[in-house]
C-alpha cells in the first residue's frame, strides 16, 4: 500500500514547478479515503478540472477502496471498448501526462494514479518509446498502430 504523501512527493520530486497544485479531497462516507488532484495550474484545462470536480462531488458511497473504485465512478461511458481513463505507477510516466495538461488523481493506499483524459493513441506508448530518439519513437508508435488495425484492414479490402 503506498500512501498518497509517498506519491504525491515523487510527483513533486521530479516536477518541481511553482505552477503545480496539488489539491485533497475526501470521499467515501465511512472510508473517508483520501485523493489528491494533481495538475499544472497554468496549463490545465480548466473545463476538464471544473467536470473533474464536479464528477467527484457526486460521489455518493460507503467506501472508496482502490483506484479503480474512483475510476468507476468518475467515467460517463461504460461500454466503450477504448478506455477513458489511463492508469500509470511510474512517476516519470504520470509527470509526462502532467506537462501534456492531463490531471492526475492520486488515491490514498494505492499505488496507481489515474490521468485523465486517456487518448486512443496513448496506449501504444511505453517508456522506451519515450526514451529513444523522436522520429524513432513516432515510427514504433505508427508500426505499433498500424500492426493493430491490420486484421480491420485485411477484413476491410477482402469484403469489398
Amino acid at each position: 500500500m503506498e500512501n498518497s504523501r509517498v506519491n504525491t512527493s515523487l510527483i513533486r520530486r521530479r516536477l518541481a514547478d511553482e505552477n503545480l497544485w496539488i489539491e485533497s479531497k475526501t470521499i467515501g462516507l465511512r472510508t473517508k479515503t483520501k485523493i489528491s488532484i494533481a495538475y499544472l495550474n497554468d496549463i490545465v484545462d480548466k473545463s476538464l478540472l471544473d467536470e473533474l470536480y464536479s464528477r467527484l462531488d457526486r460521489i455518493n458511497t460507503d467506501s472508496i477502496l482502490e483506484d479503480g473504485d474512483v475510476e468507476e465512478l468518475i467515467q460517463d461511458a461504460f461500454y466503450t471498448p477504448f478506455p477513458t481513463v489511463y492508469t500509470t505507477e511510474r512517476p516519470d510516466t504520470a509527470v509526462a501526462h502532467l506537462l501534456e495538461g492531463k490531471i492526475a488523481i492520486i488515491v490514498d493506499g494505492s499505488p496507481m494514479v489515474i490521468v485523465i483524459p486517456a487518448l486512443f493513441v496513448q496506449f501504444f506508448h511505453n517508456t522506451e518509446t519515450i526514451r529513444s530518439v523522436q522520429i524513432l519513437a513516432h515510427l514504433f508508435v505508427f508500426l505499433d498502430l498500424f500492426l493493430f488495425l491490420l486484421p480491420y484492414l485485411r477484413l476491410l479490402c477482402t469484403s469489398l
